[in-house]
């Protein structure tokens, strides 16, 4: 098995699919040929660090997203914005 499983594969071959990811460490998941999730094997010690670890790059990889976007918003504009996630809030 190679270092993507699809999601028919991982309900009718879970055994084969653990064995892989035991194998590979880390194992893409895909539906319709995309990729949908990863599963991600974990240190049984440090399983909070592990996915703090996770988090981090993931945010990471947000804050690049926006950052290359070079979209500015104005003051006014961003005000507007919490004021509405605030009212939505209530």
């Amino acid at each position: 098995m190679n270092s993507q499983v699809n999601v028919r594969e991982l309900r009718t071959q879970s055994a084969a699919v653990w064995e892989a990811l035991e194998d590979a460490g880390t194992l893409v998941v895909t539906h319709n040929g995309s990729p949908l999730a990863a599963l991600v094997s974990l240190d049984p010690e440090h399983v909070e660090e592990d996915l703090a670890a996770i988090r981090r790059a993931r945010s990471q990889r947000a804050l690049q997203i926006l950052q290359s976007s070079r979209k500015t918003f104005p003051p006014s504009e961003i005000e507007t914005e919490i004021q509405a996630v605030r009212k939505a809030r209530k």
